[in-house]
């Protein structure tokens, strides 16, 4: 065959791939999202950070969006971007420890179902960054690489690759179920379960867990500077130095067997150029920082 007629058998051939793909594409259905996601304005900015870094088409208000639906006590083990091709509508694919979660970017409609959801899902077209899928007869384009794409087919297929990942998610809360959890942009926060146990996160790191009985000081620190504390066993809050600025921030605690903790608030900047305490971004980090004390004050029943 003469190279004219292979380019001109190739562009035919292209040319039916795309009939066909064209005509699946107007006889596939739309996944029906029918409940009203409610934006949570204060999501808390770790969650933020954490799911941009697990789906890379995320911004911050596309993030805020899912933190707003996840849980306490809830891991994400995936998000996936994807394009519904019948309405060219972008939808957010994720899978939780709990539950299946479609969330529909432009109207903010979702819809939630076990790991069951999605019995159909099959490769139409394969590119580099992203495949064309049929998935429960819903034509999308989904932003991922091939080996992405085969992860993700595994979570969906496979309890055990679910389970895995699950396992590897939990690490960081050291064996606790919590019923409470708040972190910064660090990721540095605390989670804390029914019974009182305390897990105490250096940006999900390293994590230090303990009873709230064996607590004895908390304590916010600026520059090695006791700003507030406050000692359990006397049931009495402290405030510190009457300083006006800051290089870093850490919110230390002192169990009764002498252990110590820190965790950080504020990191020192590449020029340790000084945070003044009116700053909004100092002040937002105290107040995080007041808000731990105030948490764990609230699990003392013997307080006054």
């Amino acid at each position: 065959m003469k190279l004219f007629d292979k380019i001109k058998e190739s562009i035919r051939k292209k040319s039916e791939e795309e009939e066909q793909i064209n005509q699946m594409i107007e006889n596939s259905q739309l996944f029906n999202l029918d409940k009203d996601l409610v934006i949570n304005e204060d999501a808390h900015e770790g969650a933020i950070g954490e799911y941009k870094s697990l789906c890379a088409y995320l911004n911050n208000d596309k993030a805020k969006k899912i933190a707003s639906i996840i849980t306490t006590g809830e891991e994400v083990l995936c998000i996936v971007d994807a394009v519904q091709r019948k309405n060219n509508e972008e939808i957010f694919i994720i899978y939780s420890s709990k539950r299946v979660l479609l969330i529909n970017n432009r109207t903010n409609k979702y819809l939630e179902s076990d790991a069951g959801l999605i019995t159909k899902i099959e490769v139409i077209k394969s590119s580099l960054m992203t495949q064309l899928v049929n998935m429960n007869d819903v034509i999308l384009d989904i932003n991922l690489s091939k080996n992405d794409f085969n992860l993700f087919y595994n979570i969906i297929k496979d309890p055990n690759a679910r389970n895995q990942l699950y396992a590897e998610r939990v690490k960081y809360l050291c064996g606790i179920t919590p019923v409470f959890q708040t972190f910064n942009a660090l990721n540095t926060g605390i989670s804390i379960d029914a019974n009182n146990m305390v897990v105490f996160h250096d940006r999900k790191i390293n994590n230090y867990p303990c009873k709230y009985e064996d607590l004895k000081e908390y304590e916010i620190v600026e520059d090695n500077v006791v700003m507030m504390s406050r000692r359990t066993l006397e049931h009495k809050t402290t405030i510190g130095s009457s300083k006006s600025e800051c290089i870093g921030m850490n919110f230390r605690v002192t169990l009764k067997d002498g252990t110590v903790y820190e965790i950080p608030i504020i990191f020192p900047n590449a020029f340790k150029t000084p945070y003044n305490h009116y700053d909004s971004k100092y002040v937002k980090c105290f107040d995080f920082a007041k808000s731990l004390i105030d948490k764990l004050d609230s699990l003392n029943k013997d307080l006054p």
